[in-house]
């Protein structure tokens, strides 16, 4: 992690203005971008599943926006930019709009958003949901003293460090609420983990779009899992219902048992519904 002179990052977060929210449909401007490394274990039960990829967290004053860094690349040349560029790709899609005491979560069914018949939604959480615990142990990470916080989450119980000097509550993925940037946080079992690699404020603001989830339709989050767990589990079955399906039987095999062996090694869900 590279070090950051303190007195000066405290002031980048004390010199936010307030601006209007404005229409989301437009790209939204922050005044930080944070980068954390997200290590994680695809499959629970395998070691060589173990990936990592970096995620943004993009903050203004008053809300704030996480999303991989290739999702937020190929979103922005796309819908800002306008122009076409290196395909990169993610598992996860998502995008989480974290505003006053709301988490809208903005996701789609499949991991791959442009799949035939991959319904995108977006859900609801309040922030209240994260009860936080404090404790008095600390921590020295990157040149930032950090002190101990535990929650649990999506069934899940996780560990963070917090650097109580950085005044924003924010943190990556959903994780908000603490007096304080997060710094690092991991779930007990060590297979999800989130490490602070950089915080950047731009000569001019940074520009993140909800596009192209923003209209995807409203529905509840354990709705939301459960509809997502089936369709993963019944994709071929799905397909040959939407008649987009493979006509030769042993391709078909093929695709089938290569998707099976993909979602294996994305089986272990960061939360557990």
């Amino acid at each position: 992690m590279n070090q950051i002179i303190k007195p000066y990052l405290i002031l980048i977060f004390l010199s936010f203005t307030s601006i209007c929210y404005g229409q989301q449909k437009t790209p939204l401007s922050f005044d930080l971008k944070i980068t954390y490394k997200l290590s994680y274990l695809g499959d629970s039960t395998d070691q060589k599943t173990l990936r990592s990829e970096n995620t943004v967290l993009f903050i203004q004053h008053d809300y704030s926006l996480f999303e991989t860094e290739n999702s937020h690349y190929m979103d922005s040349i796309t819908f800002i930019s306008k122009t076409e560029g290196d395909r990169k790709y993610s598992f996860f899609n998502y995008k989480i709009l974290k505003k006053d005491n709301s988490i809208i979560t903005y996701d789609n069914i499949l991991p791959n958003r442009n799949e035939p018949g991959n319904e995108g939604f977006h859900y609801i959480e309040d922030v209240k949901d994260l009860l936080w615990k404090l404790s008095e142990d600390t921590l020295t990470i990157g040149g930032f003293l950090c002190q101990k916080a535990t929650t649990t989450f999506g069934n899940r119980t996780w560990i963070a460090y917090f650097d109580p000097s950085i005044p924003t509550s924010e943190g990556p993925f959903k994780f908000k609420g603490l007096p304080g940037l997060i710094i690092q946080i991991s779930d007990t079992k060590k297979h999800w983990n989130f490490n602070l690699i950089s915080i950047e404020k731009g000569n001019q603001s940074f520009k993140a779009t909800l596009l192209p989830v923003i209209d995807n339709p409203l529905t509840d989050k354990v709705t939301f899992f459960k509809n997502k767990r089936y369709a993963n589990e019944n994709f071929m079955e799905l397909q040959q219902t939407m008649r987009v399906t493979d006509t030769d039987p042993a391709r078909r095999e093929r695709t089938k048992k290569l998707f099976n062996q993909a979602l294996k090694i994305r089986s272990n869900w960061i939360e557990l519904y």
